[in-house]
């Protein structure tokens, strides 16, 4: 159950499948940082010159640990800057959550370690839609054809925030079955195997174009889970 509760709060972050240009490839490029001063400035860029974006305290819960890329940069006085891109919260749990734009914090002002084994599973889910669960725990289908999808979840059940499908899902791969979302029309996450304990989002696709697609032989198991999860 607490794994169950844990899931569907990761689930409910809806996020950009890919960091922009120039970010950590994965959760091992990445540190703990903790704030050890008060009122400390976030930046927009490595270097006092540039705009304060917000503040950072030891005394503050909800400002003091964030998740930073391992690598810094030198200002122009050679200081080292973190480039902050998400914070580590305790709730009923332990959360990461990404920052809606990236900032800066001077190294001075913080100590830094490697993510630990909770936090390096959590920034995966967070950044990159990585989530620690059984391939095998899940129903897996082949479609005959290529599915259109969507990498934003939220693009795809709330269709004025977007164009259309971004993405195109090859046929012959394996997609695995695991969530439904609903917004202005339900959505079906489809994910793909990583390994034999790891699955990673690969589209979200509304479930009447899900029916219509070319799903040759396992068209039957996909209606089958589609008629469990999707209640009218």
């Amino acid at each position: 159950m607490r794994l169950l509760t844990v899931l569907l709060m990761l689930l409910c972050v809806l996020l950009p499948s890919e960091l922009p240009a120039g970010s950590p490839a994965s959760a091992k490029d990445m540190l703990h940082l903790s704030v050890t001063a008060t009122g400390v400035r976030l930046r927009a860029g490595a270097g006092m010159e540039f705009a304060i974006v917000g503040m950072a305290s030891r005394s503050d819960a909800a400002a003091c640990r964030f998740i930073a890329s391992a690598e810094p940069r030198m200002d122009s006085e050679g200081k080292l800057w973190f480039r902050l891109i998400g914070s580590v919260q305790q709730q009923e749990d332990l959360a990461v959550f990404k920052l809606d734009e990236p900032c800066w914090i001077r190294c001075d002002f913080v100590e830094t370690r490697a993510l630990d084994e909770k936090e390096a599973s959590r920034a995966d889910s967070t950044f990159f839609r990585i989530l620690d669960f059984s391939p095998s725990m899940l129903a897996g289908f082949r479609p005959a054809g290529p599915i259109p999808a969507f990498s934003v979840e939220q693009a795809c059940f709330f269709p004025q925030d977007a164009s259309g499908p971004d993405v195109s899902l090859p046929a012959g791969e394996e997609y695995l079955l695991l969530n439904v979302l609903k917004g202005e029309r339900v959505c079906v996450g489809l994910w793909t195997a990583l390994d034999d304990r790891r699955i990673r989002f690969a589209g979200s696709v509304p479930q009447e174009e899900l029916r219509k697609a070319d799903l040759g032989a396992d068209r039957q198991k996909v209606e089958g889970w589609l008629e469990k999860k999707v209640t009218p």
